[in-house]
């Protein structure tokens, strides 16, 4: 097993102790053929990442969970259980045209003056 250096793929959060590690630490990886094994930096418990061919993703596997913006593939899909409308309600929230923005009719001098 070759002993790698390894860039965190996205901040995640340690399953034991909760310490949240940021994205792009760097930190010494343990190397089989299709994942890495890393230790947490507080803990050191064990974190397993693979590589998802079909997402083409790296996934944690054990050891912690991906912390702050969830990226789901079913989303894409509509199989995430919500409405359709729910779903097209917040994209269209800022194509209407009825609300345009009109800029403010103050010249860059007098807005010095004030």
């Amino acid at each position: 097993m070759p002993v790698v250096r390894f860039d965190a793929p996205f901040t995640f959060k340690c399953g034991i102790c909760a310490q949240v590690v940021p994205y792009r630490t760097k930190m010494k990886a343990h190397r089989d053929s299709d994942q890495y094994r890393v230790n947490c930096p507080k803990c050191s418990s064990k974190i397993v990442f693979t590589f998802d061919q079909n997402q083409n993703a790296t996934v944690i596997t054990s050891g912690a969970e991906r912390f702050g913006v969830q990226i789901e593939i079913q989303e894409e899909n509509g199989t995430n259980g919500k409405n359709a409308n729910e779903n097209e309600s917040k994209t269209n929230l800022f194509e209407d045209e009825s609300a345009e923005f009109d800029p403010p009719k103050i010249s860059f001098a007098n807005y010095l003056r004030k």
